[in-house]
């Protein structure tokens, strides 16, 4: 009984896991490809003054 109670315990904590690391990591991604983006146009507005 108490074995079935840490396996689905555990099996929480493993699910939980999973769900924080997916969505930090599409907000990184997100913010790097923002960044890159940012970048980016930063380079063309600098070649256009030149």
């Amino acid at each position: 009984m108490s074995t079935d109670v840490f396996i689905i315990g555990l099996g929480a904590l493993s699910f939980v896991a999973v769900l924080i690391y997916a969505t930090t990591g599409r907000t990184r991604r997100e913010d790097r490809t923002r960044h890159n983006d940012r970048r980016m146009s930063s380079l063309a507005r600098d070649s256009r003054s030149h």
